[in-house]
């Protein structure tokens, strides 16, 4: 049976997966960091036109792990959890919208949006919303079976984060509130579909259950953030 796949997990698996998520989902310097790297690519890309660019910043980029953290929270009905992640997931949406608007605005002449296909590709449609699903749902199991995490840059080029929000930036330096519209509608529907798979995953593979090691990685966290601060 199917439900096989989800039950027949070791417990070590799914402590070592609880702990990595959140370290992974800390607002951490080195996060942010990446965040501020990954947007900065993803708008060059998206101005160049340079498809390979823009894969590239998808790659690097962290914003996937908070939104599996939140879906982990969700599944656990932690609230703690809960918060946190979406503490991370919006600083990183505002850092990604400020950077990408200061590159549109320095960047010479406007930018055609209309020849751009890359830009032409940012139009929603309820078909990414399955595409995300399923990628939420690979990245989800896969971080639970060592044995896959291979997978786990593949499944983060296939889902459009950071290129959507770059593009809201770009299209708010530019005033072009269609761009602003479609982007800001693709980046929605690809974390509901995240969320819903990642829920659906965790809840079956019944990460509730890991709720004192979820609870120990976050306090763990917690000191790690106070050190940062300290340090400032």
């Amino acid at each position: 049976m199917i439900f096989d796949l989800f039950e027949n997990l070791k417990n070590s698996n799914k402590c070592e997966a609880v702990s990595r998520l959140i370290a992974m989902s800390l607002p951490k310097k080195d996060f942010f960091l990446l965040v501020i790297a990954s947007v900065l690519m993803a708008s060059f890309g998206l101005i160049l036109e340079n498809t390979a660019v823009v894969i590239g910043s998808m790659l690097i980029a962290p914003v996937l792990y908070p939104i599996l953290s939140f879906s982990m929270g969700v599944s656990m009905l932690n609230g703690k959890l809960i918060q946190n992640s979406f503490y991370t997931v919006l600083k990183s949406i505002v850092f990604s919208l400020i950077i990408a608007t200061l590159v549109s605005a320095f960047v010479p002449g406007s930018v055609d949006f209309v020849s751009n296909q890359l830009f032409a590709n940012m139009s929603p449609s309820w078909l990414y919303l399955i595409v995300a699903f399923t990628a939420g749902f690979s990245v989800s199991y896969s971080l639970v079976k060592p044995e896959l995490s291979a997978t786990l840059p593949g499944v983060a080029v296939s889902v459009s984060l950071i290129p959507p929000l770059s593009a809201i930036g770009i299209g708010m330096g530019q005033l072009n509130w269609e761009i602003v519209r479609a982007s800001s509608l693709l980046f929605l529907i690809n974390i509901l579909g995240i969320i819903l798979s990642a829920v659906l995953v965790f809840s079956l593979m019944s990460m509730h259950k890991e709720c004192k090691v979820a609870d120990k990685a976050i306090k763990e966290g917690e000191k790690i953030i106070e050190k940062e601060n300290e340090k400032k």
